[in-house]
């Protein structure tokens, strides 16, 4: 029995240390399975040592990312007495993961008691990931045989039939992959115009195993002819031969090649048509290649002088350092965009450019094309610009009115100034990046609905008046005017707004103020009334009263004269002269002032005026026009609209006037003249008379200013405030020029339509 025993052990240990050495995985566990045994082959397989390993479940080593449902079928099955394949994916220590495969077999104690399982693994990574890349090699081979950009097709070579096609090829014979497939050959779709071709083509194959650029003609679905060029080869599929190739349409290709030539010629009008610099160089020297018409323009070169030779031969570049850094970006990059330069001209004349080149090939040589843009106006436009935008930065921020820009669609706060913070009760940081209705700016909301569709719909509002409330919840009155504007590509607004809240309650204290003053107006209107009744009423009685002495001082001195002629002497005589002209000229002087203070009165009855006519007819009725000694010459007269009555005055006072103080000239010559002058009517008399000295001519039209003291020229000095006093009335204006001795002329005006 010790015997016996002792070779049982010896069994075992060799049955164990045939495990260990093992190159598979082999693990034991007990029923709790907790592993009894981690061969080497689990070790390196793992990476847990055996002392790593062993009395720790296998749930925690290679096996802790089965689920938790799998394991326990698996467990369930062992106990049932089942071997158990699991294949698929294991943990590694490090947290790698392989595929294996393993075979688990339950062990059982002489009673039949589950005690454990046996697991062998096996590592089968190279096989799945060999397995995986000719899936993917299939895969990416039957991608890209469908995807093929040329016509492409698999064929049996005995009979013709498709065993596979691009997409291509459907495209191109209008034809679904499923209906040719196994099923059609190249004859039954008359893909070839000319069948020969395609015996042609098997007779080369069958004698080269492989033919390139094969010319031949296909039948497209659309009807036309396609010029193609075939690459075929001759293949071996499950013992019998094939044949698999490609059709290039070579139509489209000529066609490209023409649109080639085309835009080459295309190329070649816009190259010397720019008005961009445009220069082809060698890179190796910088040597001019070839340069077009802006080019010259703007180097002042012309071809000839340029071709052959380089930019620092011609000393294009004035600083000649800004050249080897533009030439080592070239080189490292290949290409250069908007590099500045400062580009000396033929004439030494300097501008400002901005320069963009790429490396390319021609003809196996490195060059460069070149297109330099003169910015120097550009440049200027930008620095006026930029003082432009700081001068307006300036008006914003000093601005004593409120500013303030923000999107139009919602009211979005971008910007305010300090005034508009001011009168907002709130700083910037915590205006901007809010909305005008989040803050509460308008205190009545639905006047900035109104407000936004005028704005839209005029594109500006001016003068837009509405209530604000402040943070502070105060209320104030502005006045807006706002312009609708482009930020980005975003409707925005810009909006001034001014503080009227001051100003409406002064206004509205003077509004109270001429309620009042009206009141008295009306009462002072009264009085003054009342008081012009009376003075007319005093007028004609002082007229009355004074007439009646004067015709009777007249009249006894006419009877002196008459009755008692004989007694009187000359110098008495003429004292009764002196005394009747006295008594007439007072009468005249008291008509004239009536006639001055009725003009002021009279309500004025404005009809169309031919002033010509008029005029003519003033000059009929003053009798010393027919002695024949003035030439009166009337010129072509505007009409007006006026009083009639009071019109005729005006060219009675001023034509006589005329004639009287040109009376003592030989021919006396009066010119009467007018025209249209804007929105007025001007008329002016114009005579060779006596004149006036100008430094009196304010005199002229006030009453009692006579500037003649000569008893040859009689009046009363109202005759011209008469004048000044009509044309003022009706709307218009007077002046006169003279000198001393060579005559004078006198203008009035009169709107040129009536009220």
């Amino acid at each position: 029995m010790a015997g016996q025993r002792r070779l049982a052990m010896n069994i075992n240990d060799l049955l164990r240390a045939a495990l260990e050495a093992s190159d598979e995985g082999i693990v034991m566990t007990d029923a709790e399975w907790r592993v009894t045994l981690w061969n080497r082959g689990a070790e390196r397989m793992f990476g847990w040592t055996a002392a790593e390993a062993l009395g720790r479940p296998a749930q925690e080593l290679h096996m802790r990312r089965i689920a938790p449902q799998t394991l326990a079928q698996f467990g369930a099955d062992l106990h049932k007495g089942k071997s158990a394949r699991i294949n698929g994916l294991r943990s590694r220590k490090d947290g790698s993961e392989l595929h294996v495969e393993s075979q688990v077999t339950p062990l059982v104690d002489p009673a039949g008691k589950f005690i454990g399982a046996l697991g062998t693994v096996r590592d089968i990574t190279p096989l799945v990931e060999s397995e995986r890349a000719l899936r993917q090699s299939e895969e990416k081979f039957a991608k890209a045989f469908r995807s093929f950009p040329d016509v492409a097709m698999l064929s049996r070579l005995r009979d013709g039939l498709l065993v596979e096609v691009s997409r291509s090829f459907e495209q191109t014979f209008d034809v679904k992959e499923g209906d040719v497939v196994g099923k059609r050959t190249t004859a039954d779709l008359r893909i070839w115009h000319d069948a020969a071709e395609r015996d042609t083509l098997v007779q080369r194959l069958l004698a080269e195993g492989s033919v390139q650029d094969f010319p031949a003609v296909f039948h497209a679905a659309d009807g036309t002819l396609r010029n193609v060029v075939i690459a075929t080869s001759l293949i071996d599929l499950d013992g019998e031969p094939h044949i698999i190739g490609t059709a290039r349409d070579v139509t489209d290709l000529k066609r490209s090649q023409e649109a080639l030539r085309q835009s080459e010629e295309k190329f070649s009008k816009a190259f010397h048509a720019s008005p961009d610099w445009i220069s082809i160089s060698r890179q190796a020297d910088g040597m001019f290649i070839e340069v077009n018409e802006g080019f010259e323009h703007l180097s002042g070169y012309c071809r000839d002088e340029s071709i052959g030779r380089t930019s620092l031969e011609l000393g294009l570049w004035a600083d000649a350092e800004r050249r080897k850094v533009f030439a080592s970006l070239l080189c490292e990059q290949g290409k250069v965009t908007d590099f500045f330069l400062d580009l000396r001209r033929k004439g030494g004349e300097l501008r400002q450019c901005l320069l963009s080149a790429m490396a390319i090939p021609i003809g196996g040589e490195s060059c460069m094309i070149a297109i330099t843009r003169d910015v120097t106006e550009q440049r200027r436009a930008e620095a006026e610009r930029a003082k432009s935008e700081e001068k307006f930065a300036t008006v914003f921020h000093a601005s004593p009115d409120g500013i303030m820009i923000l999107r139009a669609e919602d009211g979005l706060i971008l910007d305010l100034n300090e005034s508009f913070q001011r009168m907002f009760g709130c700083s910037r940081g915590e205006a901007v990046g809010h909305t005008v209705l989040e803050l509460g700016f308008w205190a009545f909301p639905e006047r900035r609905v109104r407000f936004l569709a005028e704005v839209k719909a005029k594109g500006m509002v001016s003068g837009y008046e509405f209530v604000m409330r402040t943070r502070m919840g105060a209320l104030r009155n502005l006045m807006t005017s706002s312009v609708l504007i482009d930020i980005g590509g975003v409707p925005c607004l810009i909006s001034i707004a001014r503080d009227i809240t001051d100003r409406l309650r002064v206004e509205e204290e003077i509004r109270n103020l001429n309620v009042t003053l009206e009141q008295r107006v009306r009462e002072r209107t009264v009085e003054l009334e009342e008081a012009v009744r009376e003075m007319e009423s005093f007028s004609y009685s002082i007229s009355h009263d004074l007439r009646a002495p004067l015709r009777a001082i007249a009249g006894y001195a006419k009877i002196i004269e008459e009755d008692y002629a004989a007694q009187i002497d000359a110098e008495g005589k003429r004292l009764l002269d002196r005394i009747a002209g006295g008594a007439i000229r007072m009468g005249d002087l008291i008509d004239d002032l009536l006639d001055f203070s009725r003009i002021g009165r009279a309500e004025l009855k404005k009809t169309p005026i031919d002033m010509h006519s008029l005029a003519r007819e003033v000059l009929g009725d003053i009798p010393e026009t027919g002695s024949g000694r003035h030439q009166v010459r009337i010129g072509e007269l505007p009409t007006a609209v006026a009083d009639r009555g009071l019109l005729r005055q005006v060219w009675i006072n001023l034509l006589s006037n005329a004639i009287k103080y040109s009376r003592q000239r030989n021919p006396a010559v009066i010119e009467v003249g007018g025209a249209a002058e804007g929105d007025a009517l001007h008329y002016w008399v114009r005579d060779n008379g006596a004149g006036f000295d100008m430094a009196y001519a304010g005199k002229l039209f006030k009453v009692f200013q006579r500037l003649h003291r000569d008893p040859a020229f009689e009046g009363t000095g109202v005759g011209l405030a008469i004048v000044a006093r009509i044309v003022q009335r009706h709307g218009g204006r007077v002046w006169a020029e003279g000198e001393p001795d060579k005559g004078a002329t006198f203008h009035f005006t009169l709107p040129s339509c009536s009220d």
